[in-house]
């Protein structure tokens, strides 16, 4: 499956299975998605879950269960649902995310992630615990 963004960046997602719902044409029901998104800057996103929905009609994707969405600089997040607007290029989710990157780790519940900004904003307290490489370059 493949569809644009706001800004006609095109996001391919596949599935395991993939059917339409039988009440509602336009959602379509997804059996271990996976999907690629390039970022403005040219790195990649890439997401893999247990399960999906996609709301054409809304222009909503909901990845559920085992989410994980990694980077190309290898930035891991690790949440159990999210939500993303291909309307507002924003992905929103209210459960718990733990982010693992070669900084570090963040960890929060709640988060809003602008694609179009690289801006992501924690809530539930979040904590931020840095690596200390002593100088080392991974």
């Amino acid at each position: 499956i493949l569809f644009k963004n706001k800004t006609s960046a095109i996001i391919s997602v596949e599935a395991s299975e993939a059917k339409k719902d039988i009440s509602n044409s336009d959602i379509i029901i997804l059996e271990k998605p996976k999907g690629h998104y390039q970022l403005s800057n040219k790195k990649d996103i890439y997401f893999y879950s247990t399960k999906g929905i996609l709301d054409n009609s809304k222009g909503i994707l909901e990845l559920i269960e085992n989410v994980i969405v990694k980077t190309s600089e290898g930035t891991k997040f690790v949440t159990n649902k999210l939500l993303y607007s291909n309307k507002k290029n924003i992905v929103t989710g209210e459960d718990t995310i733990n982010i693992d990157g070669d900084w570090g780790t963040l960890n929060g519940k709640g988060f809003n992630y602008n694609l179009d900004s690289s801006i992501i904003i924690l809530k539930g307290r979040p904590k931020l615990s840095l690596y200390n490489n002593k100088g080392n370059n991974k």
